[in-house]
């Protein structure tokens, strides 16, 4: 009659939706760690190809050197830094491959699968995928209905003010009308006997008198409850959108990094053409050769990271606005 019942109903079914938006929130997490895994994985192929490149590099300038060398053009410290050159760079090749072989592992991990089961869908040597042009953001008030965290709160908060209704009502008297029907006998020759039926039908009230004190405080221990779940909604909502702002800021400084990259890295390949070219006809000293082989060899991985930076960002971001659990709870 006070509304005991349907409030605890509320209450629960505002739970159950806080348990669903807690899975969505738990699948949107995995769903950003597989795509983090995943881009580790494509960017450590293009390092390793740079590595590569490199090393074949250093062969070459290590070969010329040696043939200078043994012309008497050069002396045997250019060839040993040549020679240091190629190890040096002959040295980072494993790490890539490690790199590579730990990052399937993990994705097949997170896949539900054993390590090594995916190797043969994902050994292709793609590389990063493009960061798109267009990121549609939307509105900030949107990330209350997209992010499932902010539901989960949405949903809790819910609930407690449900429990606040089951509380009050609780002080009022519990009026309940019950009955019973049934048979006396097992048997199915007595179900037409109304001798063997019994029944009972009856009012019954429960009167909260001497537990005033413990349902007043149940009251007030329901209100505290509501104020801290509109709290941890609020707190919720704010955190969303500081994610969201830092992840678009991160995303526009790495756009900004990885384009002045590029430039360096066309600029340090023409120079390092130059010096090469230089340097077979005897203008200027190994030492040139070598500074620009390093810093062509340095731009390029400085580019690779950036770029694997700049779409873990866009993940991020992403994450931040909410997507990639809509598509689950549809099926």
């Amino acid at each position: 009659m006070f509304g005991r019942v349907g409030r605890s109903v509320e209450a629960a079914d505002a739970q159950s939706v806080a348990a669903i938006e807690s899975r969505n929130d738990a699948l949107e997490s995995l769903e950003a760690e597989v795509a983090q895994t995943y881009l580790q994985l494509r960017a450590a192929h293009p390092l390793r190809a740079i590595t590569v490149k490199m090393l074949s590099d250093a062969d070459e300038i290590f070969k010329l050197t040696r043939n200078r060398h043994a012309s008497g053009l050069t002396d045997q410290s250019d060839v040993e830094a040549a020679s240091a050159l190629r190890s040096s760079i002959e040295a980072q090749l494993p790490q890539y491959d490690l790199t590579i072989s730990q990052a399937s592992h993990a994705l097949a991990v997170l896949a539900g699968q054993l390590p090594g089961s995916l190797d043969a869908r994902i050994e292709d040597r793609a590389s990063l995928p493009p960061v798109p042009q267009v990121i549609p953001v939307g509105v900030p008030a949107s990330l209350a209905r997209r992010r499932p965290d902010i539901r989960f709160a949405e949903a809790n908060l819910h609930a407690a003010t449900a429990d606040i209704g089951v509380s009050i009502a609780e002080l009022y008297p519990d009026i309940s009308l019950t009955g019973q029907y049934g048979l006396r006998h097992t048997s199915a020759s007595y179900l037409f006997d109304w001798a063997s039926h019994f029944y009972s039908f009856g009012p019954s009230i429960s009167l909260p008198i001497f537990r005033g004190g413990a349902l007043v405080a149940n009251v007030a221990l329901s209100r505290e409850q509501a104020a801290t779940a509109t709290i941890a909604y609020r707190k919720a909502v704010l955190t969303a959108l500081q994610e969201v702002e830092d992840a678009l800021s991160a995303l526009h400084n790495d756009a900004h990094i990885s384009a002045a990259l590029r430039d360096s890295v066309a600029a340090n390949e023409r120079v390092l053409a130059l010096a090469t070219s230089s340097y077979r006809s005897g203008i200027v000293s190994f030492i040139t050769v070598l500074d620009s082989e390093r810093q062509t060899g340095q731009t390029q991985q400085q580019l690779a990271q950036a770029l694997l930076q700049e779409s873990t960002d866009l993940v991020k971001l992403y994450k931040a606005l909410g997507g990639g659990w809509e598509t689950a709870e549809n099926r």
